[in-house]
């Protein structure tokens, strides 16, 4: 891929890889730097980016690696105000099962296939609508409703099997 064309298909892209930093990093200077670590990776994968099916889709699972990278090797603290610290236990609570939540999806999302993994990140957490994933991965909206199912399923499967 030529310099010109990349630095169009990133142009295009950026927007969408900065979106998916903020809903894991969550401020947008960290997403910005996050952006940049993936465009950078696609960069360095120069010629081969054309084997891949969808740029888009790529970009967006190196955002969402990169992001969780940052967010484990940041070791952030949460200021506290002393004044809600009643509201505060009570956030910690909800904050411990939420966190627990997110480890058991995270543990059956880690163990589906990586396409269906990807299906799910674009409509669940990018937000994208059937049509906008039909074009991105240059198939029909049938196709992806089809395969949105599965992956679903699959994830139901796996939460049933966890449980028992």
């Amino acid at each position: 891929m030529r310099p010109q064309e990349f630095s169009t298909l990133m142009s295009l892209i950026r927007p969408r890889i900065v979106a998916a930093a903020i809903n894991i990093v969550g401020n947008r200077d960290d997403a910005d730097d996050v952006a940049q670590e993936t465009v950078l990776k696609m960069w360095e994968l120069g010629d081969r980016l054309h084997e891949f099916r969808s740029p888009l889709a790529l970009a967006l699972t190196i955002a969402r690696r990169k992001s969780i990278d940052f967010v484990r090797q940041s070791g952030r603290l949460v200021d506290v105000d002393v004044s809600t610290s009643r509201q505060i236990e009570i956030s910690r609570e909800e904050m411990m099962i939420l966190e627990e939540r997110r480890r058991e999806v995270d543990n059956v999302m880690s163990r589906l296939p990586e396409p269906q993994q990807t299906l799910l990140r674009m409509r669940h957490v990018d937000g994208m609508s059937t049509a906008e994933m039909a074009t991105i991965l240059a198939t029909s909206e049938g196709s992806v409703r089809t395969a949105l199912s599965r992956a679903r399923n699959n994830v139901r499967k796996l939460f049933l099997n966890q449980c028992q």
